[in-house]
C-alpha cells in the first residue's frame, strides 16, 4: 500500500522503495523491535527486496 501511495505522487522507483522502508520501519517499531536494531533490519529488507517488482 505504501508503494501505491508513493507512486501516485512521485512515481520514481527510489520513492517507492523509501515509502516501503518507512512503512516497514514503523511496523518493526510497533511490533517491539529495538530502535538500534532498525538500521540492520532495513538493510536486510533492501537486500531481500531489491529484485522484487510488484505489478499490482
Amino acid at each position: 500500500m505504501s508503494q501505491l501511495q508513493a507512486a501516485m505522487t512521485h512515481g520514481h522507483p527510489t520513492a517507492l522503495a523509501a515509502a516501503e522502508l518507512t512503512a516497514y520501519a514503523t511496523r518493526l517499531l510497533v511490533d517491539g523491535l529495538n530502535l538500534v536494531d532498525v538500521p540492520a533490519a532495513l538493510l536486510a529488507r533492501c537486500k531481500e527486496r531489491r529484485t522484487v517488482y510488484l505489478a499490482d
